[in-house]
């Protein structure tokens, strides 16, 4: 907007005709891109990351030897239930009866072990998608299309919530059932442990407490942020189409030169704002690819696994 256009309207150089149409473009102007917005992304996810730091697996960048050792307990619950599982496996080899609920248990883990992995090995550039967030290309809307990224946050908790107290009800199942169905471990082994069964009871219950809340914590961030995007996505088509409004609100040839200038600006502002979504959407891919077809290939052999079971 040029300075002399500006003083011209505040020396009331206007004319009568075009205040009604500078009232517009004062309005329009209004609805820069420079306003701070009131959601913060963060609380997306924030139950994820006090899930993940309880049981040690979010990255941090110098951490505790508590920490270490959460971290520890994780990885040796996930490997160790895993193993338990695999020796069931090759006794189990040639019983078609019971073969099915270890390949069942079996295949879920290894899908979560994959997840696991790929978590850890891309931790760093997960966190730089999380500090990409906060980059201001991202906060830079007008505050009444806002309610875009409330909404995706507000569902991210709720969702997030209800799989937590999700997970609680699995791990008390996991203690009652084997009591009822008269098993004497959860998750079931080939030896005779005799005084020492409760004691592996009590360390397989651990081991899958952990890997539920790592296993649940982990899918949630990818559809927390999965779920951002989209987010971001509904604000930038909005403010493309605000566009295209705005310019056939005046009329006055004079005003309209001066719309065009902030309409460029906002419109280079919606081009960094498409190329930052499509850059954070590419890293989302380098993250989750791995995990989420190592997660398909293991839900396609659990449900053949479950057909298998049917028709025996």
């Amino acid at each position: 907007m040029g300075v002399s256009t500006t003083e011209e309207v505040r020396d009331g150089g206007v004319s009568t005709e075009s205040k009604a149409p500078r009232a517009g473009l004062d309005r329009i102007i209004a609805e820069g891109y420079t306003l701070m917005v009131i959601s913060d992304t963060a609380k997306a996810f924030s139950i994820q990351y006090s899930m993940l730091t309880l049981t040690g697996i979010w990255p941090k960048k110098n951490p505790s030897i508590v920490y270490r050792i959460r971290t520890l307990l994780s990885w040796i619950s996930a490997l160790g239930i895993y193993t338990i599982m695999l020796i069931e496996l090759i006794h189990d080899i040639h019983s078609f009866t019971k073969l099915p609920e270890t390949l069942y248990i079996m295949a879920t883990y290894m899908g979560f072990i994959i997840k696991l992995l790929v978590f850890s090995y891309r931790k760093k550039e997960l966190l730089n998608i999380i500090k990409f967030l906060k980059d201001p290309i991202f906060k830079s809307y007008p505050e009444d299309l806002d309610h875009h990224m409330a909404k995706s946050i507000k569902q991210s908790v709720l969702l997030a919530s209800i799989y937590r107290v999700c997970v609680v009800g699995l791990v008390l199942c996991y203690v009652i059932y084997p009591i009822l169905d008269h098993k004497p471990l959860p998750f079931p082994l080939p030896y005779d442990l005799g005084k020492y069964t409760l004691i592996m009871y009590t360390l397989q219950m651990i081991g899958e407490s952990f890997s539920a809340v790592n296993n649940i914590s982990l899918d949630l961030m990818y559809t927390c942020l999965m779920g951002i995007i989209a987010a971001q996505l509904d604000i930038l088509s909005e403010k493309i189409t605000r566009l295209e409004q705005n310019d056939t609100e005046l009329t006055n040839l004079s005003i309209l030169n001066e719309l065009n200038e902030t309409a460029i600006e906002k419109l280079k502002n919606c081009v960094k704002h498409h190329m930052a979504i499509i850059s954070m959407v590419n890293s989302l891919e380098r993250v989750f690819t791995i995990a989420l077809f190592g997660q398909f290939v293991t839900s396609a052999i659990v449900i053949c696994n479950t057909i298998f079971d049917f028709v025996l």
